[in-house]
């Protein structure tokens, strides 16, 4: 939030402001992302309590305002995520047409970010081969899926993660 009080209502109007003129345009298709949006669209419920700033209670004003002014819009998609579900505005929640809970990768997905990361330092030169690792054939997840719950059968490099 702006440390001036009130500006921070005025920035999202702002905001909202220049998407409109994006979306005026017919011929645009405008994605706007809201990422971690439970910081715009905090409950007002405990702002009211006195746990949040009154100039929270103005931001999420503001922004219901501005998504209410774009409703109408046929090509705009406003895409929010958050990690605190519940502490986002009940008024904000009941806006959305869709709302989609998205998990967490399983443990194959993420021994296959982890690998594709250190691959890439490799790559790039900031880590050097672990020992056991033929240049960047780091195991892939189904070839190590026996063994990745026992940390004493993990491959040195892995353990080296670990630690």
């Amino acid at each position: 939030f702006s440390k001036w009080f009130s500006e921070s209502g005025k920035l999202v109007a702002k905001l909202f402001q220049k998407i409109q003129e994006m979306v005026e345009e017919d011929n645009n298709l405008v994605f706007v992302l809201i990422d971690e949006v439970e910081s715009l669209a905090a409950a007002r419920k405990a702002a009211l309590s006195g746990s949040e700033p009154s100039d929270s209670i103005r931001v999420v004003n503001a922004l219901l305002t501005q998504m209410d002014k774009l409703k109408s819009a046929p090509n705009v998609i406003i895409l929010t995520t958050s990690n605190i579900t519940t502490a986002i505005d009940v008024a904000f929640v009941d806006r959305a047409d869709i709302k989609a809970y998205v998990g967490p990768p399983t443990l194959h997905v993420r021994y296959e970010i982890l690998r594709s990361c250190v691959e890439e330092l490799i790559c790039k030169g900031i880590i050097s081969s672990f020992q056991g690792c033929d240049g960047l054939s780091i195991p892939s997840f189904s070839s190590m899926k026996e063994k990745v719950h026992d940390t004493d059968a993990v491959p040195w490099f892995c353990k080296q993660l670990i630690e």
